[in-house]
């Protein structure tokens, strides 16, 4: 269970940051190269937000 999302979600509403999206790299706990997919999907993702700023 992820409980960073939600903690870091009140913590920066605290102070007005309310438009968050969360991008994961999952599977740390499984093979190297799974991990090594999600990361780069993820790494794309988060390219693909930074055009949109």
């Amino acid at each position: 269970m992820n409980h960073a999302d939600p903690l870091l979600r009140t913590a920066l509403g605290f102070i007005g940051i309310t438009d968050i999206t969360v991008v994961a790299a999952e599977g740390e706990e499984s093979e190297a190269r799974t991990f090594q997919i999600s990361a780069a999907e993820a790494e794309q993702r988060l390219r693909a937000l930074a055009k949109e700023f």
